[in-house]
C-alpha cells in the first residue's frame, strides 16, 4: 500500500485582500502626495511672481485709453506712466537705488532697461524733466508703447 495516496490535496491559502495596502504603496502614495503639492507651490509662485505685470500691462491700457478718450489729461498721463514704470522697475529689479531717480539719470536708468535710447531721445524724454517746461509740444503716441515694452523686458528678466 502506498503511504501517499492517503494524503489529502494541498489547499491554497486564501488570496491576500487588497486591503490594506502593503507598506510600498503607503510610501509610494505619500511620494505622490508630496510631489502634488511641490507641483501647487510652484506653480503659485510663478502666478504670483507674474500678476504684478500682468497688472501693470492692463494699468498701461487703461491709462492710454483713458488718455485717447480726452478723460485723462496729458500731463497726469504721463505722471501715471511714470508712477507705474517705477514701482514695476523696483519690484522686478530690487534696485532701491532707482527709487530717487528723476530727469536725465531715470531717463538713462530707463534706457538702460530697455536697451534702446527711447527714453532719452525719443518719445519716452517726457518722463524726465521734460513734462515740467512751459512749451510742452511732444508727441505721447508712442510712449505707451514704449512703457509696455519695459514691462514687457522686465518681466521677462524677472
Amino acid at each position: 500500500m502506498d503511504p501517499l495516496a492517503e494524503l489529502r490535496d494541498i489547499t491554497l491559502p486564501i488570496p491576500p485582500d487588497w486591503w490594506p495596502p502593503a507598506p510600498g504603496w503607503w510610501l509610494l502614495l505619500l511620494l505622490a502626495v508630496l510631489v502634488a503639492l511641490q507641483l501647487i507651490r510652484t506653480l503659485r509662485q510663478f502666478l504670483n511672481k507674474k500678476r504684478p505685470f500682468k497688472q501693470a500691462h492692463n494699468a498701461i491700457a487703461e491709462h492710454h485709453r483713458a488718455f485717447v478718450s480726452d478723460s485723462l489729461p496729458a500731463d497726469e498721463y504721463i505722471e501715471q506712466l511714470n508712477q507705474l514704470l517705477k514701482r514695476v522697475a523696483l519690484y522686478a529689479t530690487d534696485d532701491f537705488a532707482a527709487a530717487p531717480l528723476s530727469g536725465d539719470n531715470w531717463l538713462a536708468y530707463l534706457d538702460g532697461l530697455s536697451q534702446s535710447s527711447e527714453f532719452s531721445s525719443g518719445p519716452g524724454k517726457v518722463l524726465g524733466n521734460a513734462r515740467y517746461q512751459k512749451e510742452f509740444n511732444y508727441d505721447l503716441g508712442d510712449l505707451h508703447t514704449q512703457v509696455s515694452h519695459v514691462v514687457t523686458v522686465l518681466e521677462k528678466s524677472a
